[in-house]
């Protein structure tokens, strides 16, 4: 089975445990089951992206917004 594309991008962090700790800047209240729920069925929530963006800025991960886009504009085609 090929990877979604919204996996890869989850897959370019170091750990699901940071993307985790990136995504918290978001919403505090986040449970980490909810990033497994993410990478199982290959979507990230919109409301998180841009505190993926800044995280993925500080830890040197090559991703933009519209790789965001381009993985989710796939996933609904």
């Amino acid at each position: 089975m090929q990877e979604k594309p919204a996996t890869k991008i989850l897959n370019l962090w170091p750990s699901r445990q940071a993307v985790y700790q990136d995504a918290l800047a978001a919403d505090p209240t986040l449970d980490m089951v909810a990033v497994h729920r993410w990478h199982q069925r290959g979507s990230i929530p919109p409301r998180f992206w841009r505190a993926l963006l800044d995280g993925a800025a500080k830890r040197n991960v090559a991703v933009t917004a519209d790789d965001f886009v381009a993985a989710h504009a796939e996933r609904a085609a």
